[in-house]
């Protein structure tokens, strides 16, 4: 289950998920088993981050980083991954 205060940060966007997380450089964000269909996180900064059977259906993920991230059993349907960093 995805951490709540880690999810409600996500939600503002990539910008104030980014700054949270230069801040707490620290934490490995849990994001697992999160709803985020549609989610626009274009540029999002998700290194190390928990996404373990995340619902991401349809989201955004252009451009973000993804080194590091658990991301299996994620939804990806028609998700773009397009110039993310997945390495």
């Amino acid at each position: 289950m995805a951490n709540p205060e880690h999810l409600e940060i996500l939600k503002q966007g990539a910008e104030v998920w980014n700054e949270w997380c230069a801040k707490h450089s620290g934490v490995r964000p849990d994001l697992s088993e999160a709803n985020l269909p549609w989610a626009v996180l274009r540029n999002a900064n998700l290194s190390g981050a928990t996404l373990r059977r995340a619902h991401l259906s349809e989201a955004l993920l252009n451009s973000a980083t993804l080194s590091g991230a658990d991301l299996s059993g994620i939804d990806r349907t028609k998700v773009d991954l397009s110039a993310a960093v997945l390495d």
